[in-house]
């Protein structure tokens, strides 16, 4: 079901595609159910919610060998992680691992997303090196592979980063001229 940014309806659809997919058993399906569970519970700082969902998303992916479905899920559960120090080192790990999987198997849009949210998580923890040196990557990645959205969220983010360095002139040479 299409939900339109509706939190709401979203959440009714995902609880109701878990209850019934429930009722079939491991699939890839539900994995990406309980991935998706997991992605609107870290939207919204759910965190003990979003971890309990994560790892059953990574369980099924796993047991099924569903690489799309373990990607969608590794990018959730590493941004989570990155945001607590004690688990900081676990989220990065599984975001780069994510990447790596990701870019194997071609899925950009899934890798534009990792390196956006593994740049943001840098950026937040006040990592600035690693931060740059992460959006230097998804501004590569998404512009040879053509993910213009995730190229205008790492660009973004560069200008922020510039901004907050005090790089006026290159922030604003980045927001005038992004590509």
């Amino acid at each position: 079901q299409r939900v339109g940014g509706d939190v709401t309806v979203a959440e009714a659809s995902v609880a109701e595609a878990l209850a019934l997919l429930g009722e079939v058993g491991p699939c890839r399906e539900l994995a990406m159910a309980y991935a998706a569970t997991a992605g609107i519970a870290l939207c919204h700082g759910r965190a003990e919610e979003m971890l309990t969902a994560g790892r059953a998303a990574l369980r099924l992916a796993e047991q099924l060998d569903d690489t799309e479905a373990l990607l969608d899920v590794l990018i959730t559960v590493g941004t989570q992680e990155m945001e607590f120090a004690a688990t900081r080192s676990a989220g990065r790990e599984k975001l780069a691992r994510g990447i790596e999987l990701g870019t194997r198997e071609g899925l950009d849009e899934l890798v534009g997303r990792a390196y956006n949210n593994l740049a943001y998580e840098n950026f937040a923890c006040y990592d600035l090196e690693a931060a740059e040196a992460c959006l230097a990557k998804a501004v590569e990645f998404s512009t040879t592979r053509g993910a213009d959205g995730w190229l205008h969220c790492a660009l973004g983010a560069r200008s922020e980063l510039q901004l907050l360095r005090g790089q006026w002139p290159q922030a604003v040479e980045t927001a005038r001229n992004p590509a």
